[in-house]
């Protein structure tokens, strides 16, 4: 494989894992909220809807910060060899 083709499997293994990532936040923090509200449901009257608008900025910003975490490393490594970094690792 070549380098280019090396840190597009990266990158794509990034977006993978930022779009779970976000899918599963998504999941999990709408049915929280939903059983937030039907704690609350006597004591503060208010209608619960879906939160598209939250869960889209949750979902953007998991795959940006899955994507940041993903780069970085992968920025660090193309400065330098295999062989040099698993010396410095030593």
């Amino acid at each position: 494989m070549t380098q280019r083709q090396v840190n597009k499997m990266i990158l794509l293994k990034g977006i993978f894992y930022g779009v779970y990532a976000a899918i599963y936040g998504s999941i999990i923090g709408t049915g929280l909220s939903f059983g937030v509200h039907y704690l609350f449901k006597g004591v503060v009257d208010i209608e619960w809807s879906l939160p598209w608008i939250n869960n889209g900025i949750a979902c953007v910003g998991a795959v940006v910060t899955v994507l940041i975490a993903t780069a970085w490393p992968m920025y660090r490594l193309t400065k330098s060899t295999i062989v040099d970094a698993l010396r410095k690792e030593n």
